[in-house]
């Protein structure tokens, strides 16, 4: 292949072709229980053809989650979900955000993640101590 960087020719070699792909949907219950409240359902599917020497941990992953959104007055939300390693049982992601309006300039947010595996070859499992948790104050002008 060629390429052109920094007014430079320069040619790379042992390319390796592979696919990869990142889909999914979301599917939401709207009014439950009769309410104003709506759950969207997520699913999605990553896979690379690289599988171990792929770039990304998630080379055949699923995740699954769900959106719950109370359609209140400080547009509240709470996403979460779990994403599972098809080829690994002991390795998963769990995912949670939450956010609410403070006001109308303010906005209080909460993300967090948990990362398990048990396989040292396993790209998650370099992150397995790497769990955490964010609240943040976001204010606008």
């Amino acid at each position: 292949m060629l390429g052109y960087g920094s007014g430079k020719v320069f040619i790379t070699e042992n390319l390796t072709d592979y696919s990869a792909i990142s889909t999914g949907f979301e599917y939401t219950f709207y009014g439950l229980a009769q309410s104003a409240t709506d759950l969207g359902i997520l699913v999605e599917i990553n896979y690379d053809s690289r599988q171990a020497d792929a770039s990304t941990p998630a080379q055949k992953d699923i995740f699954i989650g769900g959106r719950l959104t109370p359609n209140d007055e400080q547009s509240s939300e709470l996403l979460f979900g779990i994403s599972q390693d098809l080829d690994e049982n002991s390795s998963h992601a769990l995912k949670l955000e939450a956010n609410r309006r403070l006001g109308s300039r303010y906005k209080i947010a909460l993300e967090g993640w948990i990362f398990a595996s048990d396989i040292p070859s396993d790209p998650i499992y370099l992150w397995r101590d790497q769990d955490f948790i964010q609240l943040s104050l976001d204010y606008y002008f």
